[in-house]
């Protein structure tokens, strides 16, 4: 017979009024809904003591796709605790797990100005892929997003043979619909005129 741990419950207001259970692990995180809805239009409808969400002064919410690590940076944030900041470390996976949650809760521009405080966060982590892409997108990454697109439309790229006939992983991906394929068009032209000049 195996034994479960329940991690432990992570305090962001010592007042607060709302459980959050967080992934598959049931991580839980003790929030005030007033300074969440404050935080997130997403959350301002869905914490909304009148919404769906909070029928009968509901105590816990359970978010069970979300990621607990990405939710706790979100809501020491949120709750103006800063110091649980120095904890985070960020690679490549964090990055875009937390593109991913503040896409889903329209938050990347309250996190986007702590992004180069966390510990390992650098563009430079972020590889060559739509997902890559993603997380540059999402937090206004402007420079390293147009690296990671030439990059996917470049004609030495893995991607670049399928991604005018959706056979790659780019049509699955998070992007803005057509973002990729219009820059492999604009490359593709541009190789051709290049070509045709000589």
């Amino acid at each position: 017979m195996s034994s479960t741990t329940t991690p432990p419950k992570a305090i962001l207001d010592a007042t607060g009024d709302l459980t959050f259970i967080i992934g598959e692990e049931k991580h839980e995180f003790l929030v005030n809904r007033k300074t969440l809805r404050f935080a997130s239009p997403v959350w301002k409808k869905m914490l909304d003591p009148d919404g769906p969400f909070m029928e009968g002064g509901v105590a816990v919410l359970s978010l069970p796709d979300d990621s607990p690590g990405p939710m706790l940076l979100v809501l020491s944030i949120a709750h103006l605790r800063f110091a649980k900041l120095a904890n985070v470390k960020m690679n490549r996976t964090a990055f875009i797990d937390l593109a991913i949650l503040c896409d889903k809760y329209d938050m990347a521009a309250l996190v986007k100005p702590f992004l180069q405080t966390l510990e390992g966060f650098d563009a430079a982590i972020l590889g060559v892929t739509p997902d890559d892409a993603f997380g540059a997108w999402t937090f206004g990454l402007n420079e390293p997003l147009q690296t990671i697109i030439n990059g996917c439309v470049n004609p030495s790229s893995k991607y670049d043979q399928n991604v005018l006939l959706g056979q790659s992983s780019i049509e699955e991906s998070r992007l803005p619909a057509g973002l990729i394929r219009d820059s492999y068009l604009h490359h593709l032209l541009a190789s051709m005129l290049k070509q045709s000049q000589v």
